[in-house]
C-alpha cells in the first residue's frame, strides 16, 4: 500500500523538472513501509537499522522501476495511485477513532459488552484494542486491487488483468480471513475496509473516464 505512492510520487518526478524534495518524499514512503514492516522490536536499535535498510531497498526497488509514458492520462492514473491509498488511510483512521468500537479481543479480556458497527461511541482513549471497525489491515490489502492498472500503464507489456485481478481478490479475502481468525475484527469490519477502498478507487476512476469523455467531445477531431 506505501510503495505504490511511492512509486507514483517518483514517476510523476520524473515527468517534470526533477525536484530533490520529491525524492525525499518518495523515499519516507519507502521509510514508512520498512518501519511498518520491521514493528514492533524489543530493541529500538535493531528496529531501526532493520528499518533504513528496508527502506534502501525499497527505494532501490521503485526507482528501478521502467517508468510508464509519460501523458495525461498516465499522469492521472499515477494521482489515482497516491490519493488511494493516502486519503483511504485516513478516512479508516479517522473512522476508528470516531466509532471506537471493541475488538473482540477486548469483549473476552475485558469484558467489554459487543457494539454493532452502526453505533458511533465517540472519541476514546483505551488505545488499540477499540480500534475495530474499519479494517486497516484489509483496506491496505486491498490496496493491491490497483495493480489492474498495469495494463494501462504499461500497454506494450503483455499483462492478463484478469489473473491480476484474481490474484489481488485473494490476497485481500486471505488477509480478511485472517484478521477475524486472529480475533482482531469482526466480518463488519473488512468489509467496510475493503468497502471504503472500492468507493475511493471507483470514484477516482469514475473521474478519471468523465474528464477523458469531456475532453474528446471537445476536441472531436483529435
Amino acid at each position: 500500500m506505501v510503495l505504490i505512492p511511492a512509486f507514483c510520487v517518483h514517476a510523476l518526478n520524473q515527468f517534470s523538472k526533477p525536484r530533490w524534495y520529491v525524492d525525499v518524499l518518495s523515499f519516507l514512503l519507502c521509510f514508512i513501509a520498512g518501519w511498518i514492516v520491521v514493528i514492533p522490536h524489543d530493541s529500538p536499535v535493531i528496529e531501526g537499522c532493520f528499518t533504513l535498510l528496508l527502506a534502501a531497498l525499497f527505494y532501490c526497488l521503485v526507482i528501478r522501476i521502467p517508468l510508464p509514458q509519460d501523458s495525461e492520462e498516465n499522469r492521472i492514473l499515477l494521482m489515482i495511485g497516491i490519493l488511494t491509498p493516502l486519503s483511504g488511510t485516513l478516512l479508516v483512521q479517522l473512522i476508528k477513532h470516531v466509532w471506537s468500537r471493541p475488538r473482540y479481543l477486548a469483549i473476552l479480556q475485558e469484558g467489554a459488552k459487543f457494539q454493532s458497527w452502526l453505533t458511533v461511541s465517540g472519541f476514546r482513549n483505551d488505545g488499540d484494542l477499540y480500534r475495530s471497525f474499519p479494517s486497516a489491515h484489509t483496506f491496505s490489502a486491498a490496496c493491491s486491487l490497483m495493480t489492474v492498472l498495469l495494463p494501462e500503464l504499461y500497454p506494450k507489456r503483455s499483462w492478463n488483468r484478469t489473473l491480476l485481478l484474481v490474484i489481488s481478490l485473494a490476497f485481500t479475502v486471505l488477509v480478511a480471513f485472517s484478521r477475524i481468525m486472529a480475533g482482531k475484527h469482526f466480518i463488519s469490519d473488512v468489509m467496510a475496509g475493503a468497502g471504503i477502498f472500492f468507493l475511493i478507487f471507483l470514484l477516482l476512476l469514475f473521474r478519471k473516464e468523465r474528464n477523458i469523455a469531456r475532453k474528446e467531445s471537445q476536441n472531436p477531431a483529435n
